[in-house]
């Protein structure tokens, strides 16, 4: 039963701005949706790159499967071949800083229904033609709880998708900390929440539905691209990635500018400077003690630059003056 009167909620009305709708399905995270499609095609093993997160892992070993790491190159392409690809197998790509989607749409042409296409780093990619399975992340883009789109060929056909239950197990005090500066205050609870946002499979939040349906995309996803531009403009001559990798984006919208410096930087430098530069993913090195020397070199060196849309120029300035000092 409804309750009435009393105190008033978070009052969040439903906006008209939808970026990602149907085919695709809203779920809670991209583990979930990497859960929902073990369950549906179950595969009997995965390929994935070894340059991955953890988080990626964890829904594969909660369900038994089986699976195999494969190295990248410097373009972050599959490097070699990947052995022919099973029925009961699949392989995940990650479309890397938001900047791989020509070649996602190759690997989708080759591989089709066998292929898992991770767009958690490109949230603004909208697939067409679908003929793989598409998923993305919405909180590394947007101050949401939770969310995640999930396309696929035949995913409408085979999931009921309104018996899945709404997510109701989230965290929002952090986005209230972080709004009112006191990041570091915050940072626990946004640890609490990512765990919460594991593999069981639940529907998109009524809380970040609403939110997302108020975001200006647009203005968004200008203003990642006028910042990656800026940086790249000033680091474009010492950044050691290939200009295909760190050139300018085109019609991607990264999830953060990609520096590889020719000394390694501390990300602490950064961080006493209230520059906070995560890092992708520390875990690769644990992984393996021999092999994929590129990607533990990732882990240990580069640089994934931040360039939301709450920031502009005079932030990308801080940045680009804060490495050419430590370059000096």
């Amino acid at each position: 039963m409804r309750p009435i009167g009393g105190y008033f909620e978070l009052q969040l009305l439903p906006g008209s701005s939808v970026f990602h709708s149907a085919p695709a399905i809203a779920l809670k995270s991209g583990r979930a949706s990497i859960s929902l499609l073990l369950r549906h095609k179950q595969p009997e093993h995965v390929w994935l790159p070894y340059y991955t997160c953890d988080a990626l892992l964890e829904p594969l070993k909660k369900n038994h499967i089986k699976f195999s790491f494969y190295e990248i190159d410097n373009n972050f392409e599959i490097a070699g071949n990947i052995p022919e690809i099973s029925p009961k197998e699949c392989i995940i790509y990650i479309n890397f800083f938001g900047l791989k989607n020509v070649y996602s749409e190759y690997l989708e042409s080759k591989h089709k229904e066998n292929l898992w296409l991770d767009h958690t780093q490109a949230f603004f990619y909208k697939p067409v033609n679908i003929k793989s399975f598409h998923f993305n992340s919405a909180r590394k883009f947007f101050g949401v709880p939770d969310g995640s789109y999930l396309y696929g060929p035949d995913i409408w056909d085979s999931i009921n998708v309104q018996a899945l239950p709404r997510n109701n197990e989230y965290k929002i005090e952090h986005l209230i900390l972080r709004y009112q500066g006191k990041v570091a205050e915050g940072h626990k609870i946004f640890k609490e929440n990512e765990s919460l946002s594991g593999h069981g499979i639940a529907r998109m939040s009524q809380i970040s539905e609403s939110i997302l349906s108020h975001v200006n995309y647009n203005e968004s996803s200008s203003k990642r691209k006028t910042n990656y531009n800026i940086l790249h403009d000033a680091l474009g001559k010492t950044n050691q990635l290939p200009e295909e990798i760190a050139g300018n984006p085109n019609n991607t919208v990264p999830i953060c500018y990609p520096y590889l410096p020719p000394h390694p930087i501390e990300k602490e430098y950064f961080w006493e400077n209230s520059i906070f530069v995560p890092t992708f993913w520390q875990e690769c090195i644990k992984r393996s003690s021999s092999g994929y020397y590129f990607e533990k070199m990732l882990s240990n060196i580069l640089l994934p630059l931040p360039i939301d849309q709450r920031y502009g120029e005079p932030e990308m300035n801080r940045i680009i003056e804060l490495i050419k000092k430590h370059e000096k």
